[in-house]
């Protein structure tokens, strides 16, 4: 927008990411995380956010809980999940989703429910070391 080149996403996503921060004044990067864009350099996008004074949000530790607990617990749940998604049985002809929702059908279980759990957790603790972060304006009264 200010006449700078940004190149593509697979070599700039981590100056995307920190743009998307500072514009917002929040650090979005667990989000983004989840959604499958993890930063490239850890150490240089932690050093930026620090520099930008960005705050964690807890609206978004409070969205990867939810996200968290959303997740099919057994076979059971994810087929009744998959049904509701779909109207029916996942089509392994369909596109991407429904193609990896029936690739699950029979092989999801709970070891791959506590696999993507434990994704989730691990970008939570990436991001909210301390747990849940204070409401800014909690913070705002405090200081």
């Amino acid at each position: 927008m200010d006449g700078k080149p940004w190149g593509n996403n697979k070599n700039d996503s981590d100056k995307y990411t920190l743009r998307f921060c500072k514009v917002a004044g929040v650090d979005l990067r667990p989000l983004i995380h989840f959604w499958g864009i993890p930063t490239k350099d850890d150490e240089a996008s932690d050093a930026a956010i620090a520099e930008m004074k960005v705050s964690p949000s807890e609206k978004i530790y409070d969205q990867l809980v939810t996200y968290k607990s959303l997740i099919p617990k057994d076979k059971k749940a994810f087929q009744e999940f998959a049904m509701k998604w779909w109207g029916k049985q996942p089509n392994p002809k369909g596109f991407t989703t429904e193609r990896n929702h029936s690739a699950r059908w029979d092989a999801y279980n709970e070891e791959a429910a506590a696999k993507a759990a434990q994704c989730v957790q691990d970008i939570i603790d990436r991001y909210f070391p301390n747990g849940r972060p204070e409401p800014v304006a909690e913070k705002e009264k405090a200081e």
